[in-house]
């Protein structure tokens, strides 16, 4: 495999958090979770930390700018020899442009696997998430906010991915380990 840095996109509920984790197990990557990261951020900052809760309980994108902030932080700091997996980052056009920007000029190859999956699955998953784990933002209301989000700000952001040559589309149907097969074959044929 060529790249040295993967992007995970999905609609919420999509598995792009469980695949990344599988992922960096198999490859020895890191992985870089967006929401870890801004609930890391809004404990040890609480002035903005109360927005950018806010935001996520409503299932808003917190904005482009902080996001961007944090990944851009890690990979400053990050060895160019080490392997990264971003899960929940570059979904809005301003951020995948900034993304490309930034790993051209550390000259770090990478590719964005999309997990495609129906809406009407995406809402079975969620409530059946709903059931085991305690999240505020898998509720009814919520889970329509989110995709309604994911398509007004992430459909640009895949677009411009595809017009790079950098997307890879896989189908996400299927059980985790499916799935991961899918991602992996994908990966080694690019």
């Amino acid at each position: 495999m060529q790249y040295n840095t993967i992007v995970i996109l999905g609609k919420p509920g999509s598995g792009k958090g469980t695949q990344a984790k599988l992922l960096s197990e198999k490859l020895g990557f890191s992985v870089f979770s967006s929401s870890g990261h801004l609930k890391a951020l809004a404990q040890s900052h609480p002035d903005i930390g109360a927005e950018i809760l806010k935001d996520m309980d409503q299932g808003i994108l917190v904005p482009h700018w902080i996001v961007s902030y944090l990944w851009t932080s890690a990979m400053v700091t990050l060895g160019h020899d080490k392997g990264i997996i971003f899960d929940g980052a570059v979904r809005v056009l301003e951020e995948a442009k900034l993304f490309d920007e930034v790993m051209r000029y550390l000259k770090r190859p990478y590719v964005v696997v999309y997990l495609n999956i129906p809406d009407e699955e995406l809402r079975l998953r969620i409530k059946g998430r709903a059931q085991v784990e305690t999240r505020s933002d898998d509720n009814e209301a919520i889970i329509t906010k989110r995709l309604q989000e994911y398509q007004n700000n992430t459909q640009g952001s895949l677009d411009f991915f595809k017009q790079q040559g950098t997307l890879l589309e896989i189908d996400g149907m299927g059980t985790i380990e499916e799935v991961q097969e899918k991602i992996v074959s994908v990966l080694s044929n690019n």
